[in-house]
């Protein structure tokens, strides 16, 4: 019984970090469209990248629950 349970914990633990690693991911991937499209508007107005950057930073807060 106890082999049971240890494997069950082993599977959750597992199904966690497949999804934390899916988060990291999808933040990476996000994180390096918005670099890509503020060297777009190098030289620019840089205040739409300003918000991108924070709606970015908002979203990981949200994503995280907690808040900066």
């Amino acid at each position: 019984m106890h082999s049971l349970k240890t494997t069950y914990q082993r599977i959750e633990e597992r199904d966690i970090l497949e999804q934390l690693v899916d988060q990291a991911m999808a933040c990476r991937t996000f994180l390096t469209k918005i670099v890509n499209f503020s060297l777009a508007y190098l030289d620019k107005d840089l205040n739409v990248v300003s918000e991108k950057l924070i709606t970015a930073v908002e979203a990981i807060e949200v994503a995280s629950g907690r808040s900066v």
